[in-house]
């Protein structure tokens, strides 16, 4: 139970008269516009991952030049050559 009117009343008066934070005005949403800020690194990383597209997957230069020598047999190993390599890594 409430005994004390004016002291409730006094602390009413000391809450409602303190300084409020300013109210803030409304923005209206046609002043809005979207930004967008790319960083330098995501710059260097686009152009990065640009040049690697464009290098082929497969480096058909490479591969000709195996394909010859395979068909050419010029590295043919026989099969007692490749039993005896075997032997020795054991």
């Amino acid at each position: 139970m409430v005994t004390n009117i004016s002291g409730v009343l006094k602390t009413y008066e000391v809450y409602r008269s303190e300084e409020r934070p300013p109210q803030l005005k409304p923005v209206r949403t046609d002043e809005l516009k979207d930004t967008v800020a790319i960083s330098e690194k995501a710059m260097d990383y686009q152009s990065v991952r640009l040049a690697l597209q464009s290098i082929p997957d497969i480096r058909e230069d490479l591969v000709a030049a195996a394909r010859k020598k395979y068909e050419s047999n010029a590295n043919a190993v026989s099969d007692s050559e490749l039993i005896e390599k075997l032997i020795d890594k054991l």
